[in-house]
């Protein structure tokens, strides 16, 4: 089944034991990256949007539909709705941004800020209330 909703990448994202991060650098690697990650029984990747194939990359992975992809080093809204419209289904921040997490919110993408120390969990959960 293939999640619908932000609870349900979520949900995914909990019970994957692992994740892996691209940096993609050719655009045109993502059919050879999907199979990969099928062969190795991985039908989950974070692309993160550090290169500029990154979103090609995306699009690539989403239109496949064999791999629930995600993007990486979202600092923006801009970055988040770029990442979006490439076909990402959940976004990785290296931080908490709460305009993102409203954003993200709002529009139904699941949303993983990082957190650097544990003062900044408390404020990253009460963003989602």
């Amino acid at each position: 089944m293939k999640p619908t909703s932000a609870g349900d990448v979520i949900n995914v994202l909990m019970h994957t034991r692992v994740l892996p991060v691209l940096t993609v650098h050719d655009a045109g690697s993502g059919d050879a990256i999907a199979a990969g990650l099928g062969a190795g029984g991985l039908p989950i990747a974070e692309v993160t949007l550090r290169t500029p194939a990154a979103l090609d990359a995306i699009r690539g992975l989403a239109i496949g539909g064999e791999v629930l992809v995600g993007a990486g080093t979202v600092l923006s809204i801009d970055d988040a709705q770029r990442a979006v419209d490439a076909g990402a289904r959940f976004l990785v921040s290296p931080g908490l941004s709460e305009s993102l997490a409203m954003w993200c919110q709002t529009n139904g993408i699941a949303f993983i800020p990082g957190v650097v120390q544990y003062l900044c969990v408390i404020p990253g959960l009460n963003s989602l209330d």
